[in-house]
């Protein structure tokens, strides 16, 4: 009969992790976490996480700490607390705040539509206006 055996945290030492840990570790967002964490999403998502937990601790001061303490296992396995973090993070915060953590806006914030729109073979210059290129039209 194969030798059951539970996991501790000496098993580290061999090279093996903690069944602890690679139970947490499943619920980790790859995408989000690790290399792929964002700072700056980082940063807003703790002090979201700070700011609800001292509003819970002044309301039921016995759930406080706990909250806190299961908001920063949120942000740390998933990467964020707050849905859509990465995306309002780099859509709201200003170029300088940004550059700071060295994550440039990877898109321009305006498109000139009537530029683009003329390169792509959409429109041309009418007469007194833009007008439909016609190969554009008859497709």
């Amino acid at each position: 009969m194969p030798e059951s055996r539970v996991s501790t945290a000496t098993d580290a030492a061999d090279g093996r992790r903690p069944a602890i840990m690679i139970s947490i570790t499943r619920y980790q967002n790859p995408e989000y976490t690790g290399a792929n964490r964002c700072l700056p999403c980082t940063i807003t998502n703790v002090t979201v996480a700070a700011v609800g937990a001292l509003a819970l601790g002044l309301v039921a001061p016995p759930l406080g700490a706990p909250s806190f303490l299961g908001a920063l296992l949120t942000i740390y396995l998933r990467g964020y607390l707050v849905p859509g973090t990465p995306t309002f993070t780099r859509r709201c915060f200003p170029d300088w705040l940004l550059a700071v953590f060295d994550k440039p806006d990877p898109a321009p914030r305006s498109v000139d539509v009537e530029e683009t729109l003329g390169a792509a073979g959409v429109l041309e210059d009418g007469d007194d206006d833009l007008i439909l290129a016609p190969a554009f039209a008859a497709a």
